[in-house]
């Protein structure tokens, strides 16, 4: 009864002065927390046929993303060019020998070990080691990796499974939301290569980056790290967005269910495209793939 009656407080509210109310009830329990949102944006921001991308300081359309965070390995091979030895995901404790899922890899000793040092660190989180453990249980690997200087910070190339960082320097920034487009890659049926050059992109990028922001939102609400930058934040629902990451995330203490993120699909779809309008990108609305079954338990 109560959440009907915050639907039409909400349509009410939006028919009167534009101004939309979200209740977000991450432990379905009508505990609901409202968010208050400011008057809509006089412009379109819905999907249009526009395939141009708008390449600005903040977002890169390259390879699948803006950052690639550090891949697991472990070699004792000092060759430059050393192939890889598998995943072992195993969360938790037992971290110390989880390695690269990669047939090569090119990264010198250093960078590999930074490399090891950040999946370790990210699989301390449930959910990219539930995403480590689906890929090793697959058997799927990165083909290669290696430092590009000509690319972007970091890149995953999703038609020939191939990991770039710009420099080493890169290695700690850029892996986390180019494992998560590994992921999505092995995760999704027949893979993301086949939308590398329409619309649709755009709507597996910004789920990399509100997963980023969740997991983000959670280490650091448990003190794992100082702070945190919303790489899914929009135009115009920036505080919004905010709001909504606390509360899917019951205020930094778990991810929401794959059940929950259903039931806020249309705040979900609105948040992307007010992220789309920031980016300047068009993206999808006919495209229904998510990787939201990981989440669970965590």
């Amino acid at each position: 009864m109560k959440k009907a009656i915050t639907i039409i407080i909400g349509c009410i509210a939006f028919l009167l002065y534009g101004q939309p109310i979200w209740a977000c009830d991450p432990n379905g329990d009508d505990d609901d927390i409202y968010i208050d949102g400011g008057e809509l944006p006089e412009v379109d921001i819905y999907p249009s046929d526009d395939d141009n991308y708008d390449n600005n300081d903040d977002i890169y359309y390259g390879d699948w993303g803006n950052y690639n965070y550090p891949d697991y390995y472990d070699d004792d091979d000092d060759d430059n060019y050393n192939d890889g030895d598998g995943g072992n995901g195993t969360g938790g404790s037992g971290t110390s020998n989880v390695d690269v899922p990669s047939k090569y890899n090119r990264l010198s000793d250093a960078d590999r070990q930074a490399l090891n040092d950040k999946l370790r660190e990210m699989i301390q989180n449930c959910v990219y080691n539930n995403m480590l453990n689906y890929l090793d249980d697959s058997g799927d690997e990165f083909s290669d990796i290696y430092l590009d200087p000509s690319s972007s910070v970091g890149g995953y190339n999703a038609c020939t499974d191939v990991m770039t960082f710009q420099n080493s320097d890169a290695i700690d920034q850029a892996f986390p939301e180019e494992f998560i487009h590994f992921f999505q890659d092995h995760y999704y049926l027949g893979g993301i290569c086949m939308y590398q050059d329409n619309n649709t992109k755009n709507n597996i990028e910004f789920e990399a980056k509100f997963t980023q922001d969740l997991i983000n939102y959670i280490n650091m609400m448990q003190g794992n790290n100082d702070g945190m930058m919303y790489y899914g934040e929009g135009e115009y629902y920036e505080r919004e967005y905010w709001d909504w990451i606390e509360c899917m995330t019951n205020e930094g203490t778990s991810m929401p269910s794959a059940e929950q993120m259903s039931e806020q699909s249309s705040i979900y779809n609105m948040f992307l495209q007010d992220w789309a309008e920031k980016a300047g990108v068009s993206f999808s609305s006919t495209f229904f793939y998510n990787i939201f079954d990981i989440f669970d338990g965590c």
